[in-house]
């Protein structure tokens, strides 16, 4: 994702509002108090081989995403994936440097933190009391946009880490290998996988678990000597499914679509004003964003409406930079927490309106042209005061 060429600072009472949220949410999966998620085939926890937090109920690395708004800020979605976590502290913590005078600070939760913590946290989640045969994994690593934010953490840490493509990670005689991917090199055991693999690409795109050629380890089975951090049953548990029963002046309306579907058909609730999202969809996928009928009516003919959530559409609040072009914003509150600290660090996303020939407004902030000059992610930087 493209960097823009600004940042964006928040009043603390703003940031307050979605740390609050984010803080329930947290809350509330460790005291086990949010529904069940049904977790497919590979996805279940093994019995031991998960960090002490997830072994409670927490999540290591979540983020949640809300729209400026002319009515504040309203949540898009809630997510247990790590995304750009390092890269927007490294860079907030460089901005920070540069404007210090104006008493703002790099991290949501913890405004005395800084660069050096974050790097322990960070350090002591990845790596552990492990000196050798710790992995950061992803599938079709070349391919992911978010590669450059895995080199980072390569580089920053200061630990012995490997990157590898999750198709090279191997079980034999009860433990985990991989191979290093260096001339002459032997097969590394794995001690400690920080695992970055989306659990719908590796469902859909790649068979998991069925297809050996390319998953020749399970996330489900508990390995000798191995730490798994960030499992990734934690990404159906923290999703969108838990976003019709969590109450706040952040969340917008949103329904289970099973429970509402008469009310589309008779007209109470306008297909124009929802979205309707796939639970445990990310990156876009399952998003539906113009429903009506005949969408309605396949569905429950495919016997798929409880796999729906329909969340009431958000109109952004819309501003010009210099370029003259009409911007929207997106923050997104990143979680990374062990069972002593959490760090929040926030960013945001820029993105664009376009208008439909109807007179619509269309916001796009997820797709490729984000990566034009104007666009992308930009470092936050919060205030006592604005």
């Amino acid at each position: 994702m493209h960097l823009a060429e600004y940042y964006l600072g928040i009043s603390k009472a703003t940031s307050d509002e979605l740390y609050q949220f984010l803080k329930g949410t947290i809350d509330q999966a460790m005291a086990r108090k949010l529904p069940g998620a049904p977790l497919p085939e590979g996805f279940d926890y093994p019995l031991s081989g998960l960090l002490t937090l997830e072994e409670q109920g927490g999540f290591t690395f979540g983020y949640f995403d809300a729209a400026l708004t002319n009515d504040g800020l309203k949540l898009i979605e809630a997510q247990a994936l790590p995304t750009y976590h390092f890269s927007a502290a490294f860079i907030g913590s460089l901005l920070w440097h540069q404007l210090r005078d104006l008493n703002g600070s790099v991290f949501v939760n913890q405004p005395e933190a800084t660069w050096a913590d974050f790097l322990e946290l960070k350090g002591n989640i990845v790596g552990g009391e492990a000196a050798s045969g710790i992995v950061l994994a992803d599938r079709e690593l070349q391919a992911q946009k978010t590669n450059f934010d895995f080199y980072a953490t390569q580089r920053e840490l200061g630990l012995a880490l490997d990157i590898v493509d999750s198709k090279d990670i191997f079980e034999r005689e009860g433990r985990l290998f991989y191979d290093v991917g260096r001339p002459g090199s032997k097969p590394q055991q794995l001690h400690r996988l920080y695992s970055r693999v989306l659990a719908l690409e590796a469902l859909e795109d790649d068979g998991y678990p069925n297809n050996e050629e390319r998953w020749r380890f399970r996330f489900d089975r508990s390995y000798d000597d191995f730490v798994l951090i960030n499992h990734p049953a934690n990404s159906f548990e923290i999703s969108k499914h838990i976003l019709p029963h969590v109450e706040s002046p952040v969340n917008p309306s949103c329904f289970e679509l099973s429970a509402v579907a008469q009310s589309f058909r008779d007209g109470s609730l306008g297909y124009s004003d929802f979205v309707w999202k796939h639970k445990w969809g990310v990156a876009g996928r399952g998003a539906l964003l113009l429903p009506d009928a005949g969408l309605l009516d396949g569905l429950t003919e495919e016997q798929t409406l409880d796999e729906y959530i329909a969340q009431k559409k958000v109109d952004f609040e819309v501003f010009k930079t210099g370029d003259g072009e009409e911007k929207i914003v997106e923050l997104r509150f990143m979680t990374v927490q062990s069972v002593d600290q959490l760090l929040v660090v926030p960013m945001a996303r820029i993105g664009h309106v376009e208008h439909a020939d109807d007179g619509r407004s269309v916001y796009r902030i997820h797709f490729g042209d984000n990566n034009r000059v104007g666009y992308g992610f930009c470092p936050v930087l919060i205030f006592d005061q604005l």
